[in-house]
């Protein structure tokens, strides 16, 4: 928790208060009585200025290095645990396997003597060091997409493709983002957005969305947001096709607004494309 100026007066630090270490809060009074000087509040302060610079008695500093050195200790442990709990999260990940086994992989390093913090972890943290973890990634995917290449002086065009399935109870359409890195192409997951939703009518079951403009503006919704610091004319004209399968080729609407929103209309089907 971060102490502010006013609380380290207040309450003090450690087991300091009342020092100038911590801050010394004065009343109107005794504030008016110290601007004017030559009193005992003045020459009280004066006298608590002068032992504080000269280090003249007690054990203010001292205790404030050993402060300072506690705070080290507590602030490299913490990074240290992070890392080791980051390190396991991405290993669950790699394994495919679900959230609660995080648990188990976190006891299985502490029994081997990785220091992984207090005992006690919870799932539900794996959740929020993969949210972490994406946002690094997004930001690097968006680095490198903004780069020109050192061959072209441009940055790296790419395609899309998505494909609508059911994989559990819920319908999604996945997003996926194709550049060429280092000579091979590779596929970057971006999202997997729900393409239904619940409609007012009452009825149960009774379910809306799915066409071929709202597929296709969510397909560059999601991409724009996952790299939001790519410029506009950038991520535009680096955007150099679309491969979805039949249903979406099939679908006139899709590419139309597709198009539309890269604003490629002027450009015939061999440039801009839906396979």
């Amino acid at each position: 928790m971060k102490v502010t100026a006013m609380d380290a007066a207040k309450k003090g630090l450690g087991g300091f208060s009342g020092s100038l270490a911590t801050g010394l809060l004065y009343s109107l009074e005794k504030t008016s009585l110290l601007l004017e000087g030559g009193n005992q509040e003045f020459y009280k302060l004066k006298n608590v200025v002068k032992t504080h610079v000269t280090l003249a008695g007690g054990q203010l500093h001292f205790e404030a290095l050993q402060y300072q050195n506690e705070c080290r200790r507590r602030e490299e442990r913490g990074l240290r645990v992070t890392k080791n709990l980051v390190s396991i999260a991405l290993t669950v990940v790699k394994a495919k396997s679900a959230a609660t086994h995080y648990e188990t992989m976190v006891a299985s390093h502490s029994f081997t003597g990785s220091d992984v913090g207090e005992l006690g972890h919870s799932r539900k943290q794996f959740s929020a060091i993969l949210r972490a973890a994406e946002l690094w990634c997004d930001r690097q995917i968006a680095g490198f997409l903004s780069t020109p290449l050192p061959s072209t002086k441009l940055p790296p065009h790419y395609y899309a493709t998505c494909d609508k399935s059911t994989p559990n109870r819920i319908s999604n359409q996945a997003i996926l983002l194709c550049p060429m890195v280092n000579g091979h192409c590779k596929a970057i997951a971006v999202s997997s957005q729900e393409v239904y939703k619940e409609t007012d009518t009452n009825v149960d079951g009774d379910v809306s969305g799915a066409h071929a403009p709202e597929l296709a503006k969510t397909l560059f919704d999601e991409i724009r947001a996952a790299y939001p610091t790519v410029e506009e004319t950038t991520f535009k004209g680096a955007w150099m096709g679309t491969v979805c399968d039949g249903a979406y080729a099939t679908a006139v609407e899709f590419e139309r607004t597709l198009a539309a929103l890269l604003e490629q209309e002027k450009y015939d089907s061999s440039f801009f494309s839906v396979l």
